[in-house]
């Protein structure tokens, strides 16, 4: 699974590109050149701090999975 597939499901979960720029530190246009742009560099940093954000996203769905959705969509 690429980054950018990665990045689809968890706009699916409901985290927002702006939250998930704020918790790994990439920036926003990078994220942006990855979901909708043809291609995006990340430092080797940027994709680990990435890959493990979105291990403990789809952990945090295991584990509440409706009241999680119920918390990124109020916008806290």
């Amino acid at each position: 699974m690429n980054i950018r597939e990665m990045l689809l499901d968890l706009n699916k979960l409901g985290f927002k590109q702006a939250l998930i720029s704020k918790h790994t530190d990439i920036p926003i246009h990078k994220i942006k050149n990855a979901v909708y742009g043809d291609r995006a560099f990340f430092s080797y940093a940027e994709i680990e701090a990435f890959n493990a954000y979105y291990d403990k996203c789809k952990a945090l769905q295991n584990v509440y999975d409706d009241k999680l959705k119920k918390y990124l969509e109020s916008g806290k």
